[in-house]
């Protein structure tokens, strides 16, 4: 519970980033949905030889290819952007945490283990939440 809790309060500056990233991930889902069904049309037009659609299904096919690369950029973009600030916000947290614990703390517990710790925090909780 803690660590959803964690996840929460700290996921606040990231929220257009998750946002952007969802929405980008959806419209890519619709363009990998929709490009069959115009390569379909595509072979009925030509099979058939009706001219003036098979201008209609080339021009929505090359928006949807210009879309799908746009959406991919813009998610990558957002992927990294979100990843690398919410990974030095992870960090500061875990380093202020253990700055507030006394010396006694750090004799009891292994120095490994409080690594290894923060470092799994580190790299897994981006992932966590995409």
């Amino acid at each position: 519970m803690r660590v959803i809790r964690f996840i929460i309060v700290n996921i606040g500056p990231y929220k257009k980033y998750i946002f952007c990233i969802f929405l980008a991930k959806c419209l890519i889902a619709i363009d990998t949905t929709l490009k069959p069904f115009l390569v379909k049309q595509f072979i009925n037009i030509v099979s058939h030889h009706q001219k003036g659609s098979l201008w209609n299904v080339f021009i929505l096919y090359a928006v949807l290819q210009f879309m799908l690369i746009s959406m991919w950029n813009i998610s990558d973009y957002c992927v990294t952007r979100y990843t690398i600030n919410f990974r030095l916000n992870v960090a500061e947290v875990f380093m202020k945490k253990l700055y507030e614990y006394p010396y006694s703390f750090f004799q009891n517990q292994l120095s490994g283990a409080l690594t290894s710790k923060i470092n799994d925090a580190f790299q897994y909780l981006p992932h966590l939440i995409l």
